[in-house]
């Protein structure tokens, strides 16, 4: 079974975990820093959840270590450190989409290498 972690359980995240939790052969385990987010979409849901400060370095770290996969949803502000971060644990995401002011496509060429880098239309990127 491929374990999932989804970082946020907002509008987007809790979308995104749910949908994911419908396949059984994935775990799913849903981080944010709201527990009552948690709690709604565990009782929606066929997740694991678990509190976690999506600010933290150290928490991501532990969060995608703990999975196979992550998702990232989280809020515009905290995805470089979050991308950054995952890459850095040496594990594979797939990250919303940022608007281009925050995280523009040459600032990901920075964080990615060449051979990392899986998404279409960023300068260097080999299709999937």
């Amino acid at each position: 079974m491929k374990k999932i972690a989804v970082l946020g359980c907002g509008l987007v995240g809790s979308v995104l975990a749910r949908d994911l939790a419908s396949d059984p052969e994935l775990e799913v385990t849903v981080y944010d820093r709201s527990r009552e987010a948690l709690d709604s979409l565990a009782a929606a849901a066929r997740v694991k959840t678990s509190p976690a400060d999506l600010g933290s370095r150290a928490e991501i770290e532990k969060a995608a270590r703990a999975a196979d996969v992550v998702v990232g949803a989280v809020p515009g502000f905290l995805g470089r450190a979050m991308l950054e971060t995952v890459i850095d644990a040496g594990r594979s995401i797939a990250d919303i989409v940022r608007e281009r002011a925050l995280i523009p496509e040459d600032t990901l060429a920075e964080i990615l290498s060449p051979e990392e880098m899986t998404t279409p239309g960023i300068p260097g990127s080999k299709e999937q």
